[in-house]
C-alpha cells in the first residue's frame, strides 16, 4: 500500500505539462525494455501537452486523468475513459494508460491509482475495468496479475486506423 503521504486527485489543465513529461519517460522506458531496431532513433512520445489540453480538457473530454503526488511532486498518473459493456450490461471504465515514475515504483502507487479507478467505476454502477498491457512489458503484466487482473483469452483487441477505412 502507498504511504499515507500519497495523494490521488483529479488532474487539472495545470498538470498537462507534467503528464506529457511522464509520457516521454514511459516511451523511453519502452525503448529500454524493447529497443527500437538498429538504425532507428528513440521512439517519439505518443502524445504531448497540446494533445492533453485538447482532448482531456477541451470542449469535449475524451479522457480523464488521475494524478498521484507526494509533497506536490507528480509520481504517477492514470488516464481513463468511460464506456459501456453490453454483456454486463453496465458502464465500464477503460484504462488508457497507467504510469508510475521509476523512483516511485513498488510503493503501492500503481495499485492506488487502479483502486481509485475502480472506485470511480463503482460510483457509476459499473462492473468492469478494462485495459490492455503491452506483451513486451513483463513487469506490467506481473503487476496487473498481482492485482487479480485476468486475461481475456476469448477476445483480441483489434484496430482499424482511419486511413484504412473503406465505404
Amino acid at each position: 500500500m502507498p504511504t499515507p503521504d500519497i495523494e490521488i486527485r483529479a488532474a487539472t489543465r495545470d498538470d498537462a505539462a507534467e503528464v506529457a513529461a511522464m509520457e516521454r519517460e514511459m516511451v523511453a522506458y519502452f525503448d529500454e525494455i524493447a529497443p527500437p531496431p538498429p538504425g532507428e532513433g528513440p521512439s517519439p512520445p505518443y502524445f504531448g501537452e497540446a494533445d492533453i489540453l485538447a482532448h482531456g480538457f477541451g470542449e469535449r473530454r475524451w479522457f480523464e486523468l488521475l494524478m498521484a503526488e507526494r509533497g506536490g511532486r507528480a509520481l504517477g498518473c492514470l488516464m481513463y475513459h468511460y464506456g459501456y459493456c453490453a454483456e454486463d450490461p453496465a458502464p465500464c471504465l477503460y484504462i488508457a494508460g497507467l504510469f508510475v515514475r521509476a523512483e516511485a515504483r513498488r510503493q503501492g502507487i500503481g495499485r492506488a491509482l487502479m483502486e481509485a479507478g475502480a472506485r470511480l467505476l463503482e460510483e457509476v454502477g459499473g462492473k468492469r475495468l478494462i485495459w490492455s498491457v503491452w506483451v513486451r512489458n513483463p513487469a506490467a503484466m506481473a503487476f496487473y496479475e498481482s492485482l487479480g487482473g485476468e486475461y481475456l483469452d476469448e477476445e483480441h483487441f483489434m484496430c482499424w486506423k482511419a486511413p484504412n477505412w473503406t465505404g
